[in-house]
């Protein structure tokens, strides 16, 4: 059951033919579970609980509000649109389970293990065996404009990294061959092309981090080998995919770097999104302009032609969120730094060592990741919860070490 709560927690199934209306039943029961976890603890959280609450609260109204007066959308539009922060009660009611002691941590990392190959082999197989012309682009697992499937890799990365910082910290040879059936599923099938920076970051700032002198130094040369030695050998059996992934590299390059548009069509986009958004982050830049409903005269698509807001990062969150709300959203890392320092005075033992690091990996990610895709903001339920075991372990190391000294 737990398994399945973080696969709904993560909406990795969300735009799935048929899985639409579960997201939308979970939604409303972790809206339920909040309520009533508010109600039980009357009212007694901690700071980074207190913030959770604020953020759903404070988000999906000031959402709603500046959407009104930015574009004129009804708030009960603007609620509704942002209804997937409710998701985030998920990581109160997470945290109160583990208060009661009715959750075994172990239980939350076997969980994303089963997950991660289970979607490794379920993104697999779909990619190789269904022909996407075969559905509806409305079924919503079909990339606008594209003959692609949008499959959710969020566990895929998860384990990519798990996996790495297991064999590149503790040399068990075994997870790094598990690591490398990750990182070619992303690189062949997904290729999202800062995606895989971002993952290669956060590898390095994790073992920088936690690393010392000669282990640093291992582990790096280790990594750098590994993932030179999978391009080579998906440049031979996928040479024509890796073609295609090394000429967007160079496009968005030569984008980025001259300010003018070129072959790239994704990187097109975001320089005509960002002039867009760019009147607009002037004219209201503390607040933002909020989210638009698509059910409301067809959202953004109806105002501005192709428009995404997460298609632009950092500029996309200001846009709908504004300075404030960037800086509220980036907090959720200053009590993952926060928490993490507390950890560090224990010997933990609940979660495996590459549990704990691969969650910070996961972070340190999902920050730089949010450059390119504002992950922080559009897809805050996933990693408010992944500082949330964070915080859960330290629950649990702490109620240790007080046992221990009794």
């Amino acid at each position: 059951m737990l398994a399945v709560a973080i696969l709904l927690t993560f909406s990795a199934t969300k735009y799935l033919p048929g899985f639409f209306l579960l997201s939308e039943v979970w939604t409303a029961f972790c809206l339920a579970l909040t309520l009533y976890v508010v109600l039980a603890s009357k009212f007694k959280f901690t700071r980074f609980e207190r913030y959770v609450l604020l953020m759903v609260v404070y988000i999906i109204a000031v959402s709603a509000w500046a959407a009104n007066s930015a574009f004129g959308q009804p708030f009960v539009y603007g609620l509704l649109c942002m209804r997937q922060y409710l998701i985030s009660g998920f990581t109160i009611y997470y945290l109160w389970l583990v208060r009661k002691r009715t959750l075994e941590l172990r239980q939350v990392e076997l969980s994303f293990i089963a997950l991660g190959w289970f979607f490794l082999i379920a993104n697999t197989l779909a990619k190789i065996l269904l022909d996407p012309a075969q559905f509806e682009a409305s079924a919503g697992f079909i990339a606008e404009g594209s003959d692609k499937f949008i499959l959710d890799a969020s566990f895929i990365v998860f384990m990519f990294l798990y996996y790495s910082i297991s064999a590149l910290v503790r040399s068990k040879l075994k997870h790094g061959v598990y690591a490398s059936a990750f990182f070619i599923y992303y690189l062949i099938f997904d290729g999202g092309r800062f995606a895989l920076l971002s993952m290669i970051v956060a590898l390095t700032v994790v073992i920088f981090w936690y690393g010392r002198g000669a282990l640093v130094a291992a582990a790096l040369s280790k990594g750098a080998v590994a993932i030179f030695g999978l391009f080579f050998l998906a440049s031979l059996l996928f040479s024509e995919k890796m073609d295609s992934l090394m000429g967007k590299y160079s496009e968005a390059f030569v984008v980025l770097a001259t300010g003018q548009e070129g072959s790239d069509s994704s990187a097109n986009s975001r320089l005509l999104q960002f002039d867009i958004a760019a009147p607009y982050i002037e004219r209201n830049p503390f607040f933002g302009n909020g989210m638009l409903s698509s059910q409301w005269n067809d959202g953004f698509l109806g105002m501005f032609g192709y428009f995404h807001p997460s298609d632009n990062g950092f500029v996309g969150v200001v846009f709908v969120f504004g300075i404030v709300g960037l800086v509220l959203l980036l907090a959720q890392f200053a009590f993952a730094i926060f928490v993490s320092k507390k950890l560090s005075a224990y010997k933990v033992s609940s979660v495996s060592n590459a549990f704990l690091l691969a969650v910070k990996c996961y972070l340190v990610y999902v920050f730089t990741f949010s450059f390119t895709s504002g992950k922080l903001a559009f897809g805050f339920e996933c990693s408010v919860f992944l500082v949330g075991i964070l915080y859960s372990v330290l629950f649990v190391e702490k109620r240790r070490s007080r046992s221990q000294v009794n």
